[in-house]
């Protein structure tokens, strides 16, 4: 037992020094640096194929292990950010012994060998020491919370300080970052980010998380009442809108209209408005034309029906609509229905993208097929979003401007007056210093002398 005891308490104090090392804190801020570096490099809480289709699937598979995809809510980000707040903490502890008892001490102790110069020239006055004393004192103590009277040889000293808690300033500012890194780690262990496609009319109370992919209750439901789309004269969207109702229980609990950079809030839940699409379509016009005669046949008809062309055309079949289509694998042609036309044993897959009407124009066959028109069904795609950690954010930001502010801007000042005796006449020498900004404290020690010597006027 009194063998493995010292072993312990050496690993303790080895630990105690690790973490109250700089080099620590410039090793974990430089990490913390390289991960951010990445992290801008490599997009996050991207899909797995994303990650093999740019990296291969040797990279996507190293991503995947070194959580690359989603760094800042990996189990090493949060450890980086765990070890630094224990060195700030510990780094704190180790250095705020001395200044606690500077600025909490009932009994502060003052010594004229601390200052150094006076602060301007000394002055002198006719009245003997004694009776300055009451005066001078009361005279300080209007202008500073602590004021102590010492005797001294041939007179008296007086001594005089304010600012004492402006030495902790650089410990609100430690625990600014130690709230902000808090906040940091509740987002990351608490938080969740995710998406979820609403067609209108319709309600989800699941969304779909971005890093795992999997579906997660939200405890109640969203639904999308309404959506509107407007575009520039380009085709661009100009802005999209929707109009979105929180239930519980059946029970409509607030409703709002979000557009992006808009979002709405409810239970610390945010939903913002990321993206639309066409949900579903029906009623769709048709043209088919046929290359042989020239002569064009319109039919209406939905997705999954099929029909019997003209002149011996064939069968076509309206097989679905997707949002973007990949031609060949790679380029995007927007939303487009897919068909089929089968004609005796050949079938044939046909694209008709919305944005290009004549496209089918280019496809081999004995007919061309254009979409005229049809009723669609439009979706919200909203990005789904919690991180309990914000407050705290919000709080640490608030934390280090204050301590920012006692940091650079305030000082703990000391002033010194000295009374004394000296050839027959009494002498008056002011002196101050201060932690910080010490010609300004002697600045203040001669406006101080100044009044003094206007008192005994």
């Amino acid at each position: 037992m009194s063998d493995t005891q010292p072993q312990k308490n050496g690993f303790l104090a080895s630990a105690w020094d690790l973490f109250a090392s700089i080099r620590l804190t410039v090793g974990i801020l430089l990490a913390l640096a390289a991960t951010a570096i990445i992290g801008t490099l490599i997009p996050q809480t991207q899909p797995a194929a994303f990650y093999a289709a740019k990296y291969g699937e040797s990279g996507a598979r190293l991503i995947a292990m070194l959580q690359i995809d989603d760094m800042y809510r990996s189990h090493w980000f949060q450890a980086l950010i765990l070890m630094l707040a224990v060195n700030i903490l510990v780094c704190s502890v180790v250095r705020l012994k001395t200044v606690w008892k500077i600025v909490f001490s009932k009994t502060p102790s003052f010594s004229e060998k601390s200052f150094k110069q006076p602060a301007g020239e000394p002055f002198t006055v006719k009245a003997a020491p004694e009776t300055l004393q009451k005066s001078y004192q009361a005279f300080l103590e209007k202008r500073f919370p602590t004021v102590v009277h010492q005797p001294a040889d041939n007179g008296f000293l007086l001594f005089a300080e304010k600012g004492r808690a402006t030495r902790l300033g650089v410990y609100v500012v430690h625990l600014s970052v130690l709230v902000l890194l808090a906040g940091a780690l509740v987002g990351s262990f608490m938080g969740f980010d995710g998406y979820v496609q609403i067609p209108e009319g319709q309600s989800a109370s699941t969304i779909q998380l971005r890093e795992s992919g999997a579906a997660m209750p939200l405890g109640f439901e969203i639904r999308c009442d309404d959506f509107a789309v407007s575009f520039y004269e380009s085709g661009r969207p100009k802005e999209y809108r929707s109009t979105l109702s929180i239930l519980e229980d059946g029970q409509v609990k607030t409703t709002k209209d979000i557009v992006v950079n808009r979002p709405m809030k409810y239970r610390g839940v945010r939903l913002f408005q990321s993206s639309y699409g066409t949900a579903s379509a029906k009623d769709v016009s048709l043209a088919f034309t046929s290359k042989a005669t020239g002569m064009t046949y319109r039919q209406t008809m939905g997705i999954g029906e099929s029909i019997t062309l003209p002149e011996g055309l064939g069968t076509f079949t309206l097989m679905r609509f997707t949002n973007s289509f990949l031609l060949m694998g790679k380029h995007d042609v927007g939303p487009s229905f897919l068909g089929m036309i089968e004609a005796g044993e050949d079938a044939h897959t046909v694209v008709l993208p919305l944005r290009h009407a004549a496209f089918d124009k280019m496809r081999q066959g004995d007919v061309v097929v254009t979409v005229e028109n049809f009723e669609s069904v439009m979706y919200t795609g909203l990005q789904v979003a919690k991180d309990p950690g914000v407050p705290l954010v919000y709080a640490g930001f608030i934390l280090m401007i204050l301590g920012i502010y006692i940091t650079f801007f305030t000082a703990h000042r000391k002033f010194a007056v000295r009374v004394a005796t000296e050839k027959g006449k009494t002498t008056v020498t002011v002196f101050g210093t201060a932690n910080k900004n010490r010609h300004g404290a002697k600045r203040k020690a001669a406006e101080i002398g100044e009044k003094l010597a206007k008192l005994n006027v």
